[in-house]
């Protein structure tokens, strides 16, 4: 009985089993879409250098070297498979006998055709460990996302002109321009004493929510305050010039603390 490096029977004395075959060519079909999709990353991410934030001059997002290296390993470990697949003289039934084009896309598809003749070779195991890997890696960075970020109000520095901005759930936030470090508490407290009698619509203080620390999605706060508008529970302060209604922010604060610590404690 001959075992695959996973711990299970293989057949006819093959090297891998049928699962991590499967599992191998699995890896091999996403190869093009992860291919295009970490390009996509990288691609975002350089012009990202170029987008500007709320005066014009938020921090560029840095290029996205783990994309890179990701993309580096799989087509490292593609070529790499390539390359004994012709020298050890892998079996195989495709109908193409020249070596692929040295990018992602066509080694995948290449050696697609040599799966099986991989599962009959004393390096099968390690070429489906490699590529799975690989292909793991690309993965994690293609549907890894950003935290979003907390815009926490002006920098104080009389010289500097930046913003500062905290990841939602950290407790210091930055400035973009000067790199000082201020603490998110102290700075939504002295935000919300600011804005407490300023006038906002109802998707603008759905925005701002993210200061009071609640637990509620923006578009719920949003809808919230359209329902108690509506029903007369919320009067507005006022109207815009399209008659669009506006309200008190700190009247409105209290009223989502209360739905809030309510929700929490059920």
């Amino acid at each position: 009985m001959t075992y695959c490096n996973c711990g299970r029977p293989t057949r006819d004395q093959a090297f891998v089993c049928d699962d991590c075959l499967d599992e191998w060519s699995a890896d091999l079909g996403d190869m093009p879409w992860l291919d295009e999709q970490l390009n996509i990353s990288i691609t975002r991410q350089r012009g990202a250098a170029t987008t500007g934030g709320p005066r014009g001059n938020e921090t560029p997002l840095p290029w996205h070297d783990k994309a890179s290296e990701a993309l580096r390993e799989v087509h490292t470990a593609l070529a790499g498979w390539v390359r004994i697949c012709v020298e050890e003289h892998v079996r195989h039934s495709s109908p193409h006998e020249a070596w692929p084009s040295d990018d992602i896309p066509s080694m995948s598809r290449w050696l697609m055709w040599r799966t099986d003749g991989l599962a009959f070779h004393e390096a099968g195991g390690e070429a489906v460990r490699e590529v799975h890997r690989a292909a793991e890696r690309a993965r994690n960075i293609v549907f890894w996302k950003p935290l979003p970020r907390v815009y926490l109000g002006p920098c104080d520095l009389e010289v500097c002109e930046g913003d500062v901005y905290a990841k939602e759930g950290e407790t210091f936030g930055r400035c973009v321009e000067c790199d000082t470090v201020y603490a998110v508490q102290m700075r939504r407290e002295a935000m919300e004493r600011v804005l407490d009698d300023r006038l906002f619509g109802a998707a603008e203080i759905a925005r701002l929510s993210t200061f009071l620390g609640l637990s509620m999605p923006r578009d719920q706060v949003r809808k919230l305050v359209n329902q108690w508008h509506h029903r007369g529970t919320l009067q507005p302060s006022a109207h815009d010039e399209d008659g669009n209604p506006r309200f008190r922010y700190g009247s409105v604060k209290v009223m989502l603390y209360r739905v809030n610590a309510t929700r929490e404690s059920a």
